[in-house]
């Protein structure tokens, strides 16, 4: 299934890559070591990504109560080409109180692995998220260059 997808959209112009899984729990890496070696082996030409859970997630949801150790394993486990995190930081109250920390957190194992990351934008309003305004992208941006996405 996964080559005949790959074969039938990467060659589009507008095709830039898939995501493979979202917010996986470590209790998923293992199962989710598979298909990145496929992809690494089969299709490296294909870029592909992960979105992990942030630094406010359960830690029944982490499978782990130590959030460096998290992405660590994510990236020794699945040897991503780009590390990902979803994180909603824009609040109708202000800006989460994990939002800095979860960006130091990558920027901590981006390092160590030598594995580039991407910062994330709320963009769209979302569930409780209040509607996005230019500021709010200005400082999901800039502080995700400012920690070396």
């Amino acid at each position: 299934h996964v080559d005949s997808t790959m074969q039938r959209y990467r060659r589009h112009p507008s095709f830039q890559g898939a995501l493979l899984y979202d917010k996986p729990s470590t209790a998923n890496y293992e199962k989710l070591a598979v298909l990145t070696d496929y992809f690494q082996s089969k299709i490296p030409d294909v870029r592909y990504f992960i979105q992990c859970l942030p630094n406010y997630a359960s830690p029944v949801r982490l499978d782990t109560t130590d959030y460096i150790g998290y992405l660590s394993r994510f990236e020794q486990t699945l040897h991503p080409q780009i590390l990902s995190v979803e994180h909603m930081g824009i609040l109708r109250e202000g800006l989460r109180s994990e939002f800095f920390p979860n960006l130091a957190a990558l920027r901590q194992v981006s390092l160590a692995a030598k594995t580039p990351f991407w910062a994330y934008a709320l963009a769209v309003p979302f569930g409780d998220h209040p509607a996005v305004l230019h500021s709010h992208i200005r400082t999901q941006l800039y502080s995700g260059l400012a920690y070396g996405a």
